[in-house]
């Protein structure tokens, strides 16, 4: 692909700006024509691209870096769950419980605060068994102990 490097349309420049190249260099400036990168480099090189067009942003000594682009992402959740256990989704996370026993006493407690009537879940919110510090050969058992304490639990609420 050609560009035209007659002038850029914007410069950033006097930034520490993170390339995350193979090489992690930080260069001082960013050169962008249309909705390209067509320059990374130093702003003496910078400066030879820009003209009376091109929209000037001084860094002033700030950080630059490429956007972050999360693909998975449910930001509707962030007001939901908590540590609280008697929020909408109760946190299954690390900093609620490392192993399967703790999970199983975070389901007890979220379950004994339940009144009769009021329907709750337990969502294991970026959980796998990868995660679990204790995962063993016995984790069927374990499970069959989960789902008998929600078994339990959704028979109080009934």
């Amino acid at each position: 692909m050609k560009f035209d490097f007659s002038y850029l349309d914007i410069a950033f420049k006097n930034g520490s700006v993170i390339t995350v190249n193979e090489t992690d260099e930080i260069a001082e400036a960013v050169g962008v024509k249309g909705n390209k990168i067509v320059f990374v480099g130093s702003n003496a090189d910078i400066d030879k691209l820009i003209d009376e067009k091109t929209k000037v942003v001084d860094l002033k000594g700030r950080t630059l870096m490429p956007g972050l682009n999360d693909t998975h992402y449910h930001p509707i959740l962030n007001g939901m769950i908590d540590q609280d256990l008697d929020s909408g989704i109760v946190s299954t996370g690390l900093e609620m419980c490392k192993t399967i026993p703790e999970l199983l006493d975070l389901i007890r407690r979220i379950a004994a605060g339940k009144k009769p009537g009021k329907a709750w879940a337990v969502i294991m919110v970026g959980r796998c068994d990868d995660y679990l510090r204790d995962v063993a050969a016995d984790m069927q058992a374990k499970f069959d102990d989960m789902n008998r304490i929600v078994a339990e639990v959704a028979a109080k609420v009934r």
